[in-house]
């Protein structure tokens, strides 16, 4: 994905199922390079990334939540997205037009990455349009259009390649992780505006991690929400939500999606606190789907 044109890598070919500028080439890339303004002119990412993007269906003028930024691929593709009349006129022309990113995540070591990477790729006369972050945010107001949660996970294709990754994972590891990322969703749900949009990204393979937090937030949350289903040129669907294998899809992925709506305001409920599996979170009275 680039922000800027760039002609001088050989065998270029632009990835046709997605609407942003996305190239391949069998040969291997050159690091970027700064353009005549002083920003690098070219990011690596997987395609399955810009898809997830793709899945918010973002309007210029949106206010979005990336609650989990870093390193920061996916924040620049909401940015090119939200920017595209300016980036596509390439003369800045109105620079209060465009929407508003959040960009958040939680630990400091890699929020200083996100930051270095919004710097190096996106103008100063354009960072007015991101705010980023480093909390461990609660949400409980509507306040988003939409919100993207890339949920940490279990990443099982980072175990065939690290030997220090496979020697230190365990089947409890999974199940432990759906349990972080449902009280994620939980929380980040009661952030979006009616007829608002969630994006659940995990690059996870597991459907406990996926479908099953998926489900299980659907049938739980005091937000009314349901599932948006929508075909894509690459993957298949699953029980809830879309996967992208990389052994059917050219080597993109992996990686899950599901997208979200709220459909309405919701009730206050009466909640009481419970222990899950180690850490508290709030459950409603009328919900026995958790392990006590």
């Amino acid at each position: 994905m680039n922000f800027r044109r760039f002609w001088d890598t050989p065998n270029l070919e632009q990835v046709s199922f997605l609407d942003l500028p996305c190239y391949v080439s069998s040969e291997r890339f050159k690091q970027p390079e700064k353009d005549e303004n002083g920003i690098l002119n070219y990011y690596l990412l997987d395609a399955a990334s810009i898809m997830v993007v793709k899945a918010l269906d973002l309007n210029v003028n949106d206010v979005i939540l990336d609650l989990c930024a870093a390193p920061g691929g996916k924040s620049l593709v909401i940015l090119q997205y939200l920017l595209s009349s300016i980036i596509h006129n390439n003369n800045y022309f109105n620079m209060n037009y465009g929407g508003f990113l959040t960009a958040n995540d939680p630990s400091p070591n890699r929020c200083r990455r996100l930051k270095q990477v919004i710097t190096d790729y996106i103008p100063p006369s354009l960072q007015h349009h991101i705010k980023i972050l480093s909390l461990d945010l609660s949400l409980s107001l509507p306040t988003y259009d939409k919100i993207l949660v890339d949920a940490p996970c279990s990443a099982e294709r980072h175990l065939l390649n690290s030997p220090s990754e496979f020697s230190n994972w365990k089947p409890s590891r999974s199940k432990i992780m759906s349990q972080k990322q449902y009280k994620m969703l939980l929380d980040a749900v009661k952030g979006i505006h009616v007829g608002g949009l969630l994006v659940y990204v995990t690059c996870s393979i597991n459907k406990f991690e996926n479908e099953e937090v998926v489900k299980k937030i659907l049938k739980n949350s005091w937000v009314p929400l349901e599932e948006v289903k929508s075909e894509w040129m690459i993957g298949e669907p699953c029980e809830k939500g879309w996967i992208i294998l990389p052994d059917k899809c050219d080597g993109w992925g992996p990686l899950y999606f599901a997208i979200l709506k709220r459909v309405g305001e919701g009730e206050f409920r009466k909640k009481e606190k419970r222990t899950f599996k180690g850490f508290n979170v709030d459950k409603n009275i009328e919900n026995d789907d958790y392990e006590e």
